[in-house]
């Protein structure tokens, strides 16, 4: 039996001039929630995420209409903090902050000019990729000194979106900051 994306069935639905990516715009009450993948049950190393603490989430606001490399204005927002104990979602006020505080998914004009503005992963699924940049700070850093950070993020048939974050080590005049490396999956949820 032949399955259709539920993204692609609610553009059916509109009609005519229905883009199927604005499905991915966040409202203003929700967001796109999930943790990073290797998490570790006793919180060690994992082979595929660096630099993110294990159970580490990440909330993401965004706007495909603004993600395009054309687009001159944040495409939304990043934010990622644990949780006290194994909690999913718990309150502001109960959040242990990340790397990113409300950091801005900012374009890369100069892409829209390159094919890798159109890049894609093997193995399907995914309805569009974007590359954005954002900046971070490390949660343990006392100067608070600014990275950034390259973040791909794919907009998935099934509604879902995954987000990978990647920045390289940096040496400081105190201390080595470590890379970092993190993929998310993300589910749209209420805020």
């Amino acid at each position: 039996m032949l399955r259709v994306a539920p993204v692609l069935v609610s553009c059916m639905l509109c009609g005519l001039g229905c883009d199927e990516l604005d499905e991915f715009k966040t409202k203003p009450d929700e967001v796109f929630h999930g943790q990073v993948i290797g998490n570790d049950r006793d919180g060690g190393t994992s082979f595929i995420r660096s630099g993110f603490a294990a159970r580490t989430q990440m909330e993401l606001t965004f706007d495909p209409a603004r993600a395009s490399a054309a687009a001159t204005r944040s495409a939304g927002t990043i934010d990622t903090y644990r949780c006290s104990g194994d909690a999913e979602l718990c309150p502001a006020a109960d959040r242990e902050p990340g790397h990113f505080a409300a950091a801005s998914l900012d374009p890369i004009a100069n892409l829209a000019h390159d094919s890798l503005s159109q890049y894609d992963f093997p193995g399907g699924g995914r309805l569009r990729n974007y590359i954005l940049g954002a900046r971070f700070t490390t949660p343990e850093d006392p100067d608070a000194r600014s990275r950034d950070a390259m973040v791909f993020i794919s907009l998935m048939e099934n509604g879902s979106v995954e987000v990978r974050v990647l920045a390289q080590s940096m040496a400081g005049a105190e201390a080595e900051y470590p890379p970092v490396f993190g993929v998310f999956e993300l589910e749209r949820h209420k805020q």
